[in-house]
């Protein structure tokens, strides 16, 4: 499995050093080097020299090998590179590459930016200098190929890159591209050769950071591939702990994304309305892009609030107007800073009132109407016939103000009393048996709206039966059908649980509907 773009989460409000700004991979892999003064044998000058001793032979064989070229049929050394091509993919099958990949190019040096047979590449494609693995003679591939997207590296220290085969060797170097920066959601989209260090560059200009830091020139595929950790781990946690999704392409070509960008987990507190459900969510944002140090985020809007006064659920009267809920961690005093930094951004969008747990009984009370929620709101049943349906869905920060406010715009023309309540992105519905068809159709809504910005059809309610069949649509087909084969790989009989999140039999042509 070979991954192709990835979805990396960020830490707001850069507070650590900022990163070398001589530590440019994507530099100093295609650049000539000249070695700083001073620098001697660190492990940053081996590098250096590595490179550059590589560049220089490489250079000299290149020049060799088009003299070489010059002098020989094209013709034969054309036949030579399908034929090399072929029993490649024949003993491996490795990727669906065809001999199209080097077309025009020659059997020694069918190098055009995309395939490469010259000695040096394949040397510098089967470890490295510092590997802990000790090469073996026949761990040389007799090809590198060299994608520059997902349609069409690196060093290492376990032998990760070593081929034990032969065949060909897949080098990402020039898939070194930030693809896009979602500063509002606090995510990254990057290809496999794009070094931490550079990213972090990056990431500086706009106050950002991305913490797992591993050794200098490590880039984000092999970071992904050996879940490599680094000195932030202690604060920040290891490397599959910021990597939200990943776009892979599978040994037989097939290309898969593992799931959409919005992030969604399974003292003090303080509760702050406000006079819009928009003004409460845009707080979440400014909240988090601040960075913040929140234990928990809870919203409930204004039917929530409703609900649980009239239900009499909480020994407290609360504000009938769309709230948030915060619990803070950490020292006194830490907890006291970041409830004046939440009350100050709370203010500035729109606040009505702020009230904060000074004890723990007071914590317990403001707490209490966020456990209450899913209860008073069943206790709004008025017959017998009436039913409470649970959804959930999950969309990236920004977004969060735009699907809650279309969503209760929603709720409102069904005639159905329904909330807006969780930590940012669940629905509680009451309806009866006349509006079950209804009710499906404006939860059908909601979660098509989710996925179209970008979310998930669940947040962690999990997908079951009712959404199964959304996953086609979040995921793409070829996603589904390789979840599908994991589940018979470890389930071969489909003894446990079938037909839950996948299907067991793969849908018919139209079986699954459109949106």
């Amino acid at each position: 499995m070979g991954g192709m773009d990835y979805v990396l989460q960020m830490w707001g409000k850069l507070i650590e050093p900022e990163p070398s700004r001589d530590a440019d991979l994507n530099y100093y892999l295609v650049a000539p080097i000249e070695q700083n003064p001073g620098e001697g044998r660190s492990f940053k000058g081996q590098l250096y020299e590595s490179t550059q001793a590589r560049l220089i032979k490489e250079r000299a064989e290149r020049e060799q090998y088009s003299k070489n070229r010059n002098e020989s049929s094209g013709g034969k050394n054309s036949a030579l590179t399908f034929v090399i091509i072929s029993v490649a993919i024949r003993r491996i099958l490795l990727w669906p590459f065809k001999s199209r990949i080097c077309v025009g190019g020659s059997g020694r040096n069918s190098r055009q930016g995309k395939c490469s047979t010259i000695a040096a590449d394949l040397d510098g494609h089967s470890g490295s200098e510092w590997s802990s693995h000790l090469r073996k003679p026949n761990e040389v591939p007799f090809m590198v190929v060299s994608p520059a997207s997902t349609e069409e590296r690196g060093h290492e220290f376990g032998g990760h890159v070593a081929p034990t085969r032969g065949g060909i060797c897949i080098d990402f170097g020039r898939m070194d591209k930030i693809l896009k920066l979602h500063k509002g959601d606090m995510d990254v989209v990057v290809q496999p050769a794009v070094g931490w260090e550079f990213l972090n560059e990056e990431l500086a200009k706009d106050g950002l950071f991305f913490p797992p830091d591993p050794g200098p020139g490590a880039m984000i595929g092999g970071m992904v591939g050996t879940g490599c950790s680094g000195t932030n781990a202690y604060r920040y946690g290891t490397m599959r702990e910021w990597v939200m999704n990943l776009t892979v392409v599978l040994a037989d070509g097939t290309i898969i994304k593992t799931r959409q960008r919005p992030r969604k987990s399974s003292a003090g507190v303080a509760v702050c309305s406000f006079g819009s459900i928009k003004e409460a969510a845009d707080c979440v944002g400014k909240v988090v892009t601040e960075g913040v140090p929140i234990a928990a985020i809870e919203i409930l809007d204004d039917n929530q609030m409703l609900s649980i006064n009239k239900a009499g659920t909480t020994s407290k009267k609360w504000h009938e107007a769309p709230t948030l809920f915060f619990k803070f961690a950490g020292t006194p005093n830490a907890v006291k800073e970041q409830i004046s930094i939440v009350k100050k951004l709370a203010n500035a969008t729109g606040s009505k009132t702020f009230e904060f747990a000074k004890n723990q009984e007071e914590q317990a009370e403001l707490w209490s109407a966020r456990k209450e929620a899913l209860w008073s709101v069943m206790a709004m049943k008025e017959n017998e016939g009436d039913h409470v349906w649970t959804g959930d869905v999950a969309v990236p920060m920004s977004r969060l103000p735009n699907i809650i406010e279309e969503t209760k715009a929603d709720f409102a023309k069904s005639g159905m009393f329904a909330s807006i309540v969780g930590h940012v992105g669940d629905a509680i519905l009451l309806y009866n048996d006349k509006q079950r068809q209804a009710a499906e159709e404006v939860v059908h809504r909601m979660v098509k709206r989710a996925v179209e910005m970008e979310g998930t059809v669940t947040g962690e309610h999990g997908v079951g039966l009712v959404k199964r069949d959304y996953l086609d649509h979040e995921l793409g087909q070829t996603t589904v059908d390789a979840m599908r084969r994991l589940k018979f790989a470890f389930d071969p009989l489909c003894l446990l649980n079938p037909d839950k999140v996948v299907r067991v039999e793969k849908p018919k042509p139209g079986e699954i509907s459109e949106w």
